[in-house]
């Protein structure tokens, strides 16, 4: 499979799998990955899959679809923001004491 043959001669390089797959069930060619899209994509069905290797690392987030498109597009965004990112700034003020020792 054209997956397997990119997988081992690039094992660095993260793959997403993406599409309008209408009824396909990719688990059983590909079962290491997982599906992201949770929502639906078109009317009631989710016809638009993603797959990566990666349990649970993107949530599903459905956004208008383009132009005169009949399927929502969607935003991926990773389940895990680390707190400096995912927190605003704050300013905070120190006061510094020094305390100076004289030898005796």
């Amino acid at each position: 499979m054209v997956i397997d043959r990119k997988e081992t001669s690039r094992p660095e390089a993260v793959f997403i799998v993406a599409g309008d797959c209408n009824n396909a069930k990719l688990r059983k060619v590909l079962p290491r990955y997982h599906q992201h899209i949770s929502c639906p994509t078109r009317g009631e069905n989710t016809l638009d899959h993603v797959y990566t290797p990666f349990r649970n690392a993107y949530k599903a987030l459905p956004r208008p679809s383009f132009g005169k498109s009949d399927h929502v597009s969607v935003l991926l965004p990773p389940s895990y923001w680390q707190n400096f990112k995912r927190d605003r700034p704050v300013t905070r003020t120190i006061q510094l004491w020094l305390c100076l020792l004289r030898s005796l």
